[in-house]
């Protein structure tokens, strides 16, 4: 049987989140001594998540690394280096997962021989997938290919351990740190990643029908430095890989980010924030690439 580490940053009072994902994750129907749960806590106060997790240390294989320094993608990295499973997944503290998704998972890896598995995210609650996995939902299983780049997100994707090993092997790193929440360019770092392990032959499926559980927000009240933060991370990324896939999406974005601000945000004050906070992200994060960087990769 493999295992499985889940590796899971968490910064901000998130005691509820946290809980409705461990919560989850006991509630699973698969081998609970096959499942490492690693929480990064890079809060101040390191003690305040330790009543929740004394509540379940003695259901689930669990671990406490506390980190003073602050990232999505700096405290994946140094979860890895404790990290014991076969698969390595990075839920973050407000998704959660049905019953049956680990065995599922597992089955797919045997399947595919995968090295990776995308899966979709949906909230159950709204009962509606997240906006860039609508073009599979209800589809087969595809193997991914460049063109699907920007449908993996972090939350729902799942790799083999030693291609991330391999990865950091040769290139000195796993999530480049530069991106991803936390940082000046605030999204990016799962694309990155996985393009990455593209380029170098590894094996990606999209299986839509497993799905990750998480809230779908209306991205028209998102506030608009967290809107440009993001959009800055699809800049950068179009400027660090210099390649067509990225140059190209970077653009379509831009282009219909500008569209919209002056078509829709005639209508709705909202959606002209939204789209040209987005638009500007994208301008800024392609130009500030790679000079805002704190440690240049």
């Amino acid at each position: 049987m493999s295992t499985i580490s889940l590796i899971c940053s968490t910064l901000g009072n998130r005691i509820y989140e946290l809980e409705r994902l461990l919560s989850s994750i006991k509630e699973s129907l698969f081998q609970k001594e096959d499942m490492q749960i690693i929480v990064v806590n890079q809060n101040p106060n390191s003690q305040d998540i330790l009543p929740l997790i004394n509540r379940y240390k003695n259901d689930l294989n669990l671990m406490v690394i506390n980190q003073a320094e602050k990232g999505l993608s700096k405290g994946r990295n140094y979860g890895f280096e404790f990290s014991e499973g076969d698969i390595i997944a990075f839920p973050d503290d407000d998704c959660w997962f049905p019953p049956d998704f680990f065995i599922n998972l597992f089955n797919a890896f045997e399947l595919y021989s995968a090295d990776i598995i995308l899966g979709s995210i949906h909230d159950p609650i709204k009962d509606i997938v997240y906006p860039g996995h609508k073009k599979y939902n209800g589809k087969n299983v595809k193997k991914m290919s460049k063109n699907d780049l920007f449908y993996g997100l972090s939350i729902s994707s799942f790799f083999k351990k030693n291609v991330l090993g391999d990865l950091k092997l040769f290139e000195g790193y796993l999530f480049d740190e530069n991106l991803g929440a936390g940082s000046y360019f605030g999204s990016g770092e799962e694309t990155d990643i996985i393009f990455r392990l593209l380029k170098k032959g590894a094996k990606a499926y999209i299986i839509p029908t497993l799905k990750v559980y998480h809230k779908v927000e209306d991205n028209f009240f998102t506030e608009s430095s967290k809107i440009r933060s993001y959009a800055r991370g699809v800049g950068a990324l179009a400027k660090k890989h210099k390649s067509y896939v990225t140059y190209k999406y970077y653009i379509e974005i831009a282009i219909k980010s500008l569209a919209a601000s002056i078509i829709r945000g005639a209508k709705n004050k909202d959606a002209f924030n939204y789209y040209l906070s987005r638009f500007k992200g994208l301008i800024d994060g392609y130009k500030a690439w790679p000079n805002s960087q704190d440690n240049q990769i």
